[in-house]
């Protein structure tokens, strides 16, 4: 997101419910409590680091999206 942008985004997750807390008040949440134990260079995100620390798997991520192929093809090229 960029600031041209964030203005509007704002306006518009306000309009749907959404709240807004600081950052001390956010990782007061036990969410954050929890012990992060799969870690790696690339890719996954924060909560599913979490769902795999917790011990997750297999049925859990089911009908997660899909990388498409195309993206597979350009990450391949990137050095490492």
């Amino acid at each position: 997101l960029n600031s041209d942008c964030l203005g509007a985004l704002a306006t518009m997750y306000k309009r749907h419910g959404y709240e807004f807390v600081s950052l001390e008040k956010a990782l007061q949440d036990p969410a954050y409590q929890t012990p992060v134990t799969v870690f790696g260079n690339w890719g996954i995100s924060w909560i599913d680091r979490w769902a795999m620390s917790q011990g997750k798997s297999g049925e859990f991520f089911k009908g997660e999206p899909e990388t498409p192929e195309y993206i597979k093809t350009l990450a391949a090229g990137i050095p490492k």
